[in-house]
């Protein structure tokens, strides 16, 4: 568990969404620390993806801020968000990969585009990461060649590949059959374990248990509870967080 002693590396202070007049985040207060590994929990409906889609400026907020690094990120224009998604990938509950481009060309393009990495050294780092998850030698097929487990894990790569100092995941095992669930995780939980700080929205209690530095539970809107592991799943202080347990043992 990381102390809380460092500055925060991303923090959202009474951060709030609306959808008309329904108010889906009612004033998130969340430090993340460098390094931290945090699960967000939470029931259908809760507000879990709206909030970690804002951490990455996809949705617009009514209220609050959200810092990254110290800077108040909040209100900046759709091109200066570009900027800040280097630092702050994103990987999503659907795999978004160009299906005319090979995987290759999928991991490539962005940071050759974006001027992160030369053409020599995206492609290296590409094939290095391609290789840590088990797909090395699927860097020349499209994404219609591949299973849906590993286009998950390529989409993975491709946030990967722009070297950022946040990941967040949202619901990424959501479109998976199974028997791929635990081959995701696996990969999510390798490449986060070295000091790379991550969100990860899912229902993967076993995921939770064994990779979470603290879980974050939400309801309607707001933060129930925010701990360890080993506490949330054996002495949950609320009831609502007693019974989303009891659901998904």
């Amino acid at each position: 568990m990381h102390e809380m002693t460092a500055a925060p590396i991303l923090e959202t202070r009474g951060l709030r969404k609306r959808y008309g007049e329904v108010e889906v985040l009612r004033g998130i207060d969340l430090c993340v620390q460098p390094g931290e590994r945090i699960v967000v929990m939470g029931s259908s409906g809760s507000g879990k993806s709206t909030f970690i889609r804002c951490l990455n400026g996809l949705e617009k907020t009514a209220g609050g801020a959200i810092l990254y690094r110290g800077r108040d990120v909040t209100q900046l224009n759709e091109n200066a968000w570009r900027g800040v998604r280097r630092s702050i990938g994103m990987v999503f509950q659907d795999y978004s990969l160009f299906p005319h481009f090979t995987v290759l060309r999928n991991l490539c393009f962005a940071p050759v585009r974006e001027k992160v990495l030369s053409r020599d050294d995206a492609d290296q780092r590409a094939r290095a990461l391609l290789k840590r998850v088990g797909l090395y030698e699927k860097a020349d097929a499209y994404p219609c060649q591949l299973s849906g487990g590993q286009q998950q894990r390529i989409a993975i790569v491709r946030s990967m590949m722009m070297q950022p100092d946040i990941m967040l995941f949202d619901e990424p095992t959501s479109a998976l059959d199974p028997e791929t669930v635990g081959e995701v995780l696996a990969i999510i939980d390798d490449l986060t374990a070295d000091g790379l700080t991550s969100i990860v929205v899912t229902h993967e209690t076993g995921f939770a248990r064994r990779c979470a530095d603290r879980i974050v539970f939400m309801d309607q809107g707001t933060i129930l509870e925010s701990c360890a592991p080993e506490i949330f799943f054996a002495t949950p202080t609320t009831d609502r967080a007693r019974r989303f347990i009891a659901n998904h043992k």
